[in-house]
């Protein structure tokens, strides 16, 4: 297993959730980490993804 000293637990995890999106998904976003990962995905490997926010806004891009 790689080293993971310097991340938090929260860090690991948003990664790792981020990694399980693919550019073709459609994803119901929550706020906090759950933001994190799907934007996360967004920047690096999936820009096509299609982002859902519970206010009900889709496809926002925040900066």
């Amino acid at each position: 297993m790689s080293d993971t000293k310097g991340f938090t637990p929260n860090e690991m995890m948003t990664i790792a959730a981020s990694r399980a999106l693919k550019s073709d998904d459609v994803c119901f976003v929550g706020i906090g980490a759950p933001s994190a990962a799907c934007n996360v995905a967004r920047l690096t490997h999936a820009p096509d993804i299609t982002l859902i926010y519970e206010s009900g806004t889709i496809g926002t891009a925040p900066e």
